[in-house]
C-alpha cells in the first residue's frame, strides 16, 4: 500500500513537470486518460454511417466497385478537431491515438448487421519511400485498434503499394482516379476469410480505396466479401 501511494505520487509530480496534451484538442490529460480527453471521445461528430447501409460513405463506391459496405467513425472538418487529431497521428507519431480510435470503433462495428462477420483486416498501405520516412502506417495503426476489438486477425503485407504516388489532398476527382491507377498489387494471404475489411485515415472521393478494392477482386473475384471503415469522411 505504501509503494502504491509512492508510485501515485510520483506518477503526479511526473505529470506535472511533463504533462500530456489530447490529439485532438490540445487539452492536458488528467492521469487516467490516454492520447485523447473524455470530452473529445463524448463530443468528437460521429457519423453513425455503420447503422445504416445506404450512407454516404457507401455511396461513394456505388457503380465504381462491388463492396459489402462502409463507414467512417467521425465526419472531418477543415480546420475542426478531427482534423487536427488525424494530423497528429499521421505527421506527429501518436500511433495510440490512432490505435484508440480503431478500439474504439471496432467495440460499435462488431455487433453490427453490416461488419459482424469480418474475419480480416487489411490497411491502405504506404509506399515503402514514404513508411520509411515516417516510421509508420497510421492506417495500420487504426487498423490494429479494430483488430484489437473485433477479435480479427490484421494483415499489413497482402496490400502493397508498387509505386510513390503524389498526394490526393489538392486533386480533382478525375486526376485522383488517375493518380492510384494500377498502384496497389494484392497477394491472397495464407489461410481461410469469407469477410475482409480495408481501412485508411480519411475518405474524401474513395478513388484510393476503389483502386485497392480492384486489386483485390483482380485477385478473388466475387468470391470474398469487402467492406470498408475509416477514422473519417471529409464533409
Amino acid at each position: 500500500m505504501i509503494i502504491n501511494s509512492i508510485k501515485n505520487h510520483f506518477e503526479g509530480l511526473l505529470s506535472l513537470a511533463y504533462p500530456e496534451y489530447c490529439s485532438a484538442c490540445t487539452n492536458t490529460l488528467y492521469k487516467f486518460e490516454k492520447s485523447i480527453c473524455g470530452f473529445c471521445r463524448n463530443n468528437l461528430p460521429k457519423t453513425n454511417f455503420h447503422t445504416y447501409s445506404d450512407n454516404p460513405a457507401s455511396k461513394l463506391f456505388w457503380g465504381k466497385v462491388l463492396i459489402r459496405g462502409a463507414s467512417s467513425y467521425y465526419y472531418f472538418k477543415k480546420g475542426g478537431k478531427v482534423q487536427h487529431l488525424i494530423h497528429q497521428v499521421k505527421y506527429k507519431g501518436a500511433r495510440e491515438a490512432g490505435e484508440i480510435i480503431g478500439q474504439w470503433y471496432g467495440e460499435e462495428l462488431k455487433d453490427t448487421t453490416m461488419f459482424q462477420d469480418v474475419d480480416l483486416i487489411v490497411p491502405v498501405p504506404l509506399h515503402q519511400e514514404k513508411l520509411r520516412s515516417r516510421g509508420f502506417n497510421q492506417s495500420e495503426c487504426f487498423g490494429r485498434g479494430l483488430s484489437h476489438s473485433m477479435q480479427v486477425k490484421l494483415e499489413n503485407n497482402c496490400l502493397v503499394r508498387t509505386r510513390s504516388t503524389e498526394t490526393q489532398t489538392r486533386r480533382s476527382i478525375f486526376d485522383r482516379h488517375l493518380n492510384v491507377e494500377d498502384v496497389f498489387k494484392f497477394r491472397k494471404p495464407d489461410g481461410d476469410f469469407r469477410h475482409l475489411l480495408v481501412v485508411d485515415d480519411v475518405l474524401t472521393t474513395g478513388s484510393t480505396l476503389v483502386a485497392c478494392i480492384q486489386s483485390i477482386r483482380e485477385e478473388l473475384g466475387e468470391s470474398v466479401a469487402v467492406s470498408v471503415a475509416t477514422m473519417a469522411i471529409a464533409k
